[in-house]
């Protein structure tokens, strides 16, 4: 059973938007708001266990689309539940979320292009990452979030995965269907009343160009600080410099035209290193899926490494 406090339950939000919103009335005219997704992490202390829900949730008319119970979201399964969402509803154009490692692959948010990032860019979908201390950002996640909770989760208190999936599901129903909500375009109306009508988003693409998320990141620099080796590395890729150069900083720039990694040291070009894992040709989607669901896992692994040495360093 759930026997944390309100406040005492951690969490982990993730902002989505897009240009037109996801659900909207067809003779609508009213303002509208981009939507978004969280996941809210469920601690269970008398089991050492932890539950979370990624929830996708439309902003513009606070529809609840979809919910996905998992077994504490890592890189891989966080991807996989974008995926299944957008195979589902759609993609947006915009998709903005946070700077939780799950999803932008660094704490920083200010590395190479994690997984999903790369995936989104290369299906048509534009990544943007909140910059941190501004929960201004993100009040229709705190909103639902707190709904969530405060009806959901304390309410029922479930005590497993299954019965966090059950609970989740019903409240859902009740969310759309029968809950008066007070946002400005429900007007106190359940949101599914409010809003109708679902208008088509483009699906996935059949094929999608691997490399197409070089563009956007063309002309961005990466610093890295030359291994005893002579090495850095840059998107799980070993990149050979200058064994000489050992301990001190270098820059990678991304040359999206040439497909290589311009290496600067004290704002000179000392050489052009081609970029590691590019395909070179399109791919099937569930291919790309496949390729991408790898490079995640690789990810959590080196993210749940970076942990455990920085643990050691601290005892």
């Amino acid at each position: 059973m759930l026997q944390e406090p309100l406040s005492a339950i951690p969490l982990v939000n993730a902002l989505r938007a897009c240009q037109e919103p996801l659900w909207k009335k067809s003779n609508s005219t009213s303002k509208t708001f981009p939507p978004f997704l969280l996941i809210c992490m469920i601690l269970m202390p008398a089991r050492q266990h932890v539950i979370e829900a990624c929830n996708f949730v439309d902003a513009g008319t606070s529809l609840l689309l979809d919910a996905q119970v998992h077994e504490d979201f890592h890189a891989e399964t966080a991807f996989q539940a974008v995926v299944a969402f957008l195979r589902r509803s759609g993609c947006p154009s915009i998709l903005t979320f946070d700077r939780d490692p799950r999803w932008v692959g660094s704490a920083t948010a200010r590395d190479f292009p994690s997984a999903l990032c790369q995936f989104l860019l290369c299906v048509g979908v534009q990544p943007n990452i909140l910059p941190p201390r501004h929960p201004e950002l993100n009040c229709y996640v705190e909103r639902y979030h707190r709904t969530y909770k405060e009806e959901c989760l304390f309410v029922h208190r479930p005590g497993t995965l299954e019965e966090v999936r059950n609970v989740t599901e019903a409240f859902e129903h009740f969310y759309n269907t029968q809950r008066p909500h007070q946002g400005r375009s429900c007007r106190n109306r359940p949101p599914s009343q409010a809003h109708p009508v679902l208008p088509t988003l483009p699906a996935l693409p059949a094929v999608v160009d691997p490399d197409a998320c070089l563009q956007a990141v063309h002309g961005r620099t990466y610093a890295r600080r030359v291994k005893s080796d002579g090495r850095v590395s840059v998107d799980g890729a070993d990149y050979y410099i200058k064994q000489a150069l050992a301990g001190q900083l270098i820059t990678l720039c991304v040359n999206a035209v040439e497909r290589c990694f311009e290496v600067l040291q004290h704002e000179s070009i000392i050489k052009q290193l081609p970029i590691k894992g590019l395909q070179g040709q399109r791919m099937p989607l569930d291919d790309y899926i496949a390729l991408m669901q790898e490079r995640a896992r690789s990810e959590e692994r080196q993210r749940m490494m970076n942990l455990r040495r920085r643990h050691l360093q601290a005892r």
